[in-house]
């Protein structure tokens, strides 16, 4: 399956939280990474991604997906901020191919 198609499928999962402003300074966007992890057989994956700068004042939530036989499956995992970085733990397997979607959630500041 094509990215374009899995961004699809993710929009179609994913709605703006209806505290996220959609101002120039707090951009309400989606950003994807599509990677491939592991080789061998493990019992979890671990891998950080650096939080895009203009994002480091929001709670980054995180949707991870696992390509499965052609369709996109999201996986359960963990994810634990430090700093600039997010830190994602993800069930263990083989090679995967996964497709990361990260969501600023900011705040209203009355």
């Amino acid at each position: 399956m094509a990215m374009n198609q899995c961004t699809d499928q993710l929009h179609a999962l994913t709605r703006a939280a209806p505290e996220v402003p959609t101002t120039a300074s707090a951009p309400a966007t989606l950003r994807f990474l599509d990677m491939m992890l592991g080789g061998f057989e493990s019992e979890e994956l671990e891998f950080t991604v650096t939080i895009p700068a203009d994002w480091r004042d929001a709670e980054i939530q995180a949707f991870v997906f696992c390509n499965d036989a052609g369709r996109w499956v999201e996986l359960e995992g963990r994810a634990e901020r430090q700093g600039d970085r997010l830190k994602l733990t993800l069930p263990g397997g083989r090679l995967v191919h996964v497709a990361v979607a990260l969501v600023p959630q900011y705040q209203m500041v009355p």
